[in-house]
């Protein structure tokens, strides 16, 4: 593979990874201004419920997926977990595919959660049916399905945006560690070979 092949791989993965979040983060105001006329979402802690759902389900799905144990110093950094290149990153973890199925995994996560008697399911529930009563109380009829479409939706951005914003977080650490390494390496195979630290001119 040459550069111009490697380079055109890097931009294939970089803006899909780009536009599935900000798409949904889009839409999500969106929604929330031409659906939310009683300003449900517009002051905490009501706009507070959906994030707090999404991050429940995002500590779900990455679990389901097993991502959570290769979370740590010796995950991230002592072992090659996340040695991938932008394009793999993508292809593995972080297409819309995978990213779909990491939802529904999430969701099942949830349900064995609630049977080990977790108290995840239980508060993403009780989430719910909070957003639900005060959709209820907002608009008084039929119409409080606006605020649990809203609900839905926020709910759905923050746990892809949580997830992809994880999974990359962990990339990063990963190569900047390895950069790390290589800097002090060569720190030290200059200071080998002179004997002593380089004395050189910053400038």
């Amino acid at each position: 593979m040459n550069v111009e092949q490697h380079v055109l791989l890097i931009i294939q993965s970089a803006i899909p990874m780009f536009i599935l979040p900000t798409s949904m983060i889009f839409v999500n105001r969106l929604l929330i201004q031409h659906l939310d006329n009683r300003g449900m979402y517009s002051v905490p802690p009501f706009s507070w419920l959906p994030i707090l759902a999404g991050l429940i389900l995002c500590a779900a799905a990455l679990d389901a997926m097993e991502v959570t144990s290769w979370l740590n110093p010796e995950g991230i950094w002592l072992s090659d977990y996340w040695s991938l290149r932008l394009d793999e990153l993508y292809d593995i973890w972080l297409n819309p595919f995978d990213i779909l199925f990491a939802l529904i995994a999430g969701l099942i996560q949830l349900r064995l959660d609630m049977l080990d008697d977790s108290w995840r399911p239980w508060v993403f529930q009780a989430l719910f049916w909070i957003a639900l009563a005060v959709a209820l109380l907002a608009w008084r009829s039929w119409q409080a399905m606006r605020g649990v479409l809203l609900f839905c939706w926020a709910t759905l951005t923050t746990m892809v945006v949580g997830y992809m914003a994880v999974i990359i977080l962990a990339w990063i650490m990963y190569w900047l560690n390895f950069w790390l390494l290589f800097v002090i390496f060569i720190f030290l195979y200059l200071y080998d070979q002179d004997g002593d630290l380089p004395q050189r001119s910053p400038l």
